[in-house]
């Protein structure tokens, strides 16, 4: 008899020590649930987990696929400024308003100087060799004053090169972290991933993975960085040649045009924290990179010194970006994403503003 009461209180002590057990955990479920995907710190779908998003994309597009404002009447006879470029121009970032190149139109208007229109033309992942042939199919339908490339020298020189280009789109699906603060891990990297539509689960797999990819995050670092190695050495000497060409044929093609053309370099996150402190923060985010001989300004002053060798005017922003941020509290790029935000494209615009009557000044002197 003893022992059967003893079988039963232990029974009833298991019992309540699983149902204690699974009040916490659906207690925790609950929680967690409650919880914002900022606070969780990532986000859950289709087998991935990833950083949650800091912006909704802007999905309007003109009638030639860009996010721009459409191409002036044909009874406009205002000239333009084509703004070629990547997805810095694109800017999906931010609402179409708020794009460099209709920030970039309505800075020109206020300067009181004359009225210049903004044809802006550029997608995620173009390169100078896109560029060049927008303007072919763009320019004999405009009447462009001022051909603009805002070329990015972090990673255009990479997509100017088939080979690199590729490495790097593999990585992009390889590394957890391709840029400093973003994350993408899939399900079958989290450990202890058994119940998908469990957030606790989930939260615990994320962690675990979190700790596994800072062990792989060791040894590796995505190939866009090796573009501040200077000297370059191999394939980047050729993305190097294959770049300053596109950027002649650019030019040249303008001219035919019967435009002026200018280049302008654009900003990085990391670049616009300043040389050294840049540098601290890619090693930070890329142990691997520790050992690298890497300087930040050296794709910008090769590109410098190429612009003024061949007459091409050049207006350098990170300088003045990070002159910029240096003076408030708020960020430019987001800061996972990379891309100018609202404020950054509206900062660039200014800069542009300038640097685009300055140039047209100029043409419009050796003209005359």
């Amino acid at each position: 008899m003893r022992r059967a009461r003893s079988g039963s209180r232990a029974a009833r002590r298991a019992c309540a020590a699983l149902l204690g057990i699974a009040a916490a955990l659906l207690s925790a479920e609950l929680v967690l649930r409650a919880l914002p995907s900022e606070s969780l710190g990532f986000v859950y779908a289709r087998g991935v987990f990833t950083r949650p998003p800091e912006f909704t994309e802007d999905e309007r597009r003109n009638a030639l696929g860009f996010h721009a404002a459409e191409l002036p009447p044909a009874e406009d006879r205002a000239p333009q400024v084509l703004l070629l470029g990547d997805s810095y121009v694109a800017a999906l970032s931010v609402p179409l308003e708020e794009t460099v190149g209709q920030r970039l139109e309505r800075e020109l208007d206020a300067d009181g100087g004359r009225s210049l229109r903004v044809i802006a033309a550029g997608l995620p992942g173009w390169g100078q060799a896109e560029q060049l042939e927008a303007l072919r199919a763009l320019g004999p339908h405009t009447r462009s004053s001022l051909v603009l490339t805002l070329l990015l020298p972090f990673n255009d020189l990479r997509d100017n090169h088939p080979a690199l280009e590729a490495q790097a789109n593999a990585e992009l699906e390889a590394l957890a972290r391709y840029r400093p603060g973003w994350l993408r891990l899939r399900r079958e990297e989290a450990p202890l991933f058994f119940f998908e539509s469990s957030l606790l689960n989930q939260w615990l797999s994320f962690h675990a993975a979190r700790r596994r990819e800072r062990t792989t995050r060791e040894a590796t670092a995505p190939l866009d960085y090796e573009v501040y190695v200077d000297p370059p050495s191999g394939a980047w000497i050729e993305a190097w040649e294959r770049t300053e060409r596109l950027l002649l044929e650019t030019a040249d093609t303008a001219r035919q045009l019967g435009a002026a053309y200018a280049v302008a370099l654009a900003s990085t996150p990391h670049g616009v924290r300043g040389p050294e402190d840049g540098l601290a923060i890619l090693r930070a985010s890329y142990p691997a990179l520790r050992e690298r001989a890497l300087d930040l300004t050296a794709p910008t002053r090769r590109l410098e010194r190429f612009c003024r060798e061949h007459g091409i005017p050049c207006l350098e922003l990170e300088a003045r970006f990070a002159a910029e941020q240096a003076r408030r509290s708020d960020p430019l790029h987001w800061p996972r994403d990379g891309h100018w935000n609202v404020a950054g494209n509206a900062f660039a615009a200014q800069q542009l503003a300038r640097f685009v009557r300055e140039v047209l000044a100029s043409a419009s002197a050796r003209a005359r």
